[in-house]
């Protein structure tokens, strides 16, 4: 998904969205709904705003207001991870590396770590 597309996406519920430096605490984005406005931490990379977009576009779709419970953030991160991430774009990046990790996969599809380890959560043991 282009990252304009997931602009669209997050204004057709309504939602604005504002790149600011008060995004804390390890996270990329949030949600605020009683203000309908997506924050996203200023100075990420083109594809790192659209995966902290499209997790926050989860939150808008679904109507939460804040961080949610450890279960439902890992659910909307492998959402995000199986829209960023191509069953082809894995299969080819493990088996162009030898004994892969983690780290290697996410800079052989040029994606961030986390969009990685959700995908592969998504499959069981790797």
């Amino acid at each position: 998904m282009r990252l304009w597309e997931v602009e669209d996406a997050i204004a057709a519920h309504g939602a604005e969205i504002v790149e600011t430096e008060h995004v804390t605490g390890g996270v990329w984005g949030r949600y605020l709904k009683p203000r309908k406005l997506v924050l996203l931490r200023k100075g990420l990379t083109h594809v790192g705003k659209i995966a902290a977009l499209l997790h926050e576009l989860e939150h808008v779709k679904n109507g939460d207001d804040g961080h949610q419970s450890p279960h439902e953030e890992e659910r909307i991160n492998r959402t995000v991870a199986h829209a960023v991430i191509t069953a082809d774009e894995w299969n080819r990046a493990t088996q162009v590396l030898s004994a892969p990790r983690l780290e290697d996969i996410a800079v052989e599809l040029n994606v961030p770590l986390w969009v990685v380890e959700s995908y592969a959560d998504s499959l069981g043991p790797f």
